[in-house]
């Protein structure tokens, strides 16, 4: 039996209902359109697909746990007791982003910071050492969503985004991004002979 898991498809705004066909058709069950993404459920044999086959998604999160929290220590707490250790080496390399709304930080940047020390403390207090942060290439990016006093944390099982799969050999110098021109074909009910 196929373990089951929560991800979350990133898109752009009014493509939405187009990714949720799309993740539908490559096996995607439970699919849910939100703004400027999709939440959906399935295997990993299915992310796998997805982040292979999928022409109008930018990213694809894997959920890794939600939380609740009233202040910063709770939020801290939360987060150190998130076994990281599964996804990322001791000696490897993270990077956290966050998005937020009406939260209790002020800044994305100090929520993100936050976490990371809590990530960060935890492989200290069990292995005598931290993963480094590396912004531009981590080993393991995490994705945080704040939404007032909920948290859900994901991680990024893209690595960069998908629209750049690297089959280029040169750009225009006014490119269309290639998940914006897939959408627009699929919107136009365009079929190809």
């Amino acid at each position: 039996m196929n373990m089951r898991f929560k991800f979350i498809a990133k898109t752009f705004s009014g493509l939405e209902e187009v990714l949720c066909r799309e993740l539908t058709a490559l096996g995607a069950e439970n699919c849910q359109p939100m703004k400027r993404s999709v939440g959906f459920e399935g295997d990993f044999a299915l992310l796998y697909r997805i982040n292979y086959f999928s022409f109008t998604a930018l990213r694809v999160l894997w959920e890794m746990t939600s939380f609740s929290f009233h202040n910063n220590k709770q939020f801290y707490e939360a987060l150190f007791d998130f076994e990281a250790e599964r996804y990322l080496a001791p000696n490897g390399t993270l990077a956290v982003s966050v998005t937020m709304h009406d939260s209790i930080f002020k800044t994305p940047l100090f929520a993100a910071m936050l976490a990371k020390d809590a990530i960060c403390d935890r492989f200290r207090d069990r292995f005598g050492k931290r993963p480094s942060v590396n912004r531009e290439s981590p080993d393991v990016q995490f994705h945080l969503h704040i939404f007032h006093d909920s948290a859900t944390l994901f991680l990024d099982s893209s690595g960069e985004s998908l629209h750049k799969r690297g089959y280029k050999v040169s750009n225009h110098p006014a490119p269309i991004n290639e998940v914006l021109a897939a959408g627009m074909l699929q919107l136009s009910n365009w079929q190809a002979n």
